[in-house]
């Protein structure tokens, strides 16, 4: 699919693409929602809508790894047993890069825009989704430690399958998730997001690899911003940045939703 198409990369062009891969990077280590920024972005830098989901996975999975790095000392309180959400993320990842590579870029082009409001309305409704948190533990007092992985495995296992399609927002639903199930401590949640979606998102990227459904240029460019985000925004979290970060993610995802309703279907 990439050796079929050819992207002339200028000045400007490199900023814009270092410079989303910066934020993204930084956005998806302290909460999630930095593809609202950067598959747009490759759209409007020239690529049709599957080729842009397939660069910008390849592009912004390295933030994962500074992102998890940055967080590994809060990683080390989380029981070891949570980090068989991996498990799960594997498999999820590998139907959902499956099912992206078999979508016709026609119908993907009329989802993109509807994805990413879909991703947006899941960061905007989060506080609700924290106030729902205690209700549910106060029905569920006794609910044990491994009745709760056994939840998580499953949740993670649908996640993954959209995070392998897409993913945009998929760190949300995790953090989400992990708060429901009684795990209390921030910082170790986003840890533990950032390694299941180093886990969903690299399968998705060695798929999308061997399809050869990646510009490497805008690939690697991304990658080299999303790594210095990540690891800047593991300093952003602890200092308790992510509620400000929420309230950006949710704007730009208004804007890019409008903006990619008009550019891919003139609405």
């Amino acid at each position: 699919m990439s050796s079929v198409l050819h992207v002339a990369l200028h000045p400007g062009s490199v900023l814009i693409a270092l410079g989303a891969g910066l934020i993204a990077g930084a956005v998806n280590t302290v909460a999630a929602g930095g593809s609202i920024l950067t598959f747009p972005t490759l759209i409007w830098l020239g690529l049709p809508p599957v080729l842009a989901n397939t660069t910008n996975n390849v592009g912004i999975w390295p933030g994962n790894i500074s992102g998890a790095w940055g967080l590994r000392r809060e990683l080390r309180t989380l029981p070891r047993r949570w980090l068989l959400m991996v498990v799960p993320g594997l498999f999820g990842g590998a139907i959902g890069a499956w099912m992206l590579l078999h979508t016709p870029s026609a119908i993907f082009a009329r989802l993109a825009p509807w994805l990413i409001l879909m991703a947006t309305l899941l960061i905007a409704v989060e506080p609700l989704l924290r106030k729902m948190q205690e209700s549910v533990r106060q029905r569920f007092p006794n609910a044990t430690m491994t009745r709760q992985l056994e939840l998580a495995l499953l949740v993670q296992f649908g996640v993954s399958i959209y995070g392998g399609y897409f993913g945009a927002g998929m760190g949300m639903i995790i953090l989400t998730l992990l708060g429901l199930l009684g795990q209390d401590d921030l910082h170790a949640n986003i840890g533990l997001k950032n390694v299941t979606a180093l886990a969903t998102n690299g399968i998705a990227v060695v798929a999308f690899v061997l399809a050869g459904a990646v510009i490497w240029k805008l690939a690697l460019l991304l990658a080299l911003g999303t790594l210095t985000g990540g690891w800047m925004g593991a300093e952003l979290a602890r200092k308790a940045g992510r509620e400000r970060t929420r309230w950006a993610v949710i704007a730009i995802g208004v804007v890019m939703t409008l903006t990619l309703m008009i550019h891919l279907h003139g609405v």
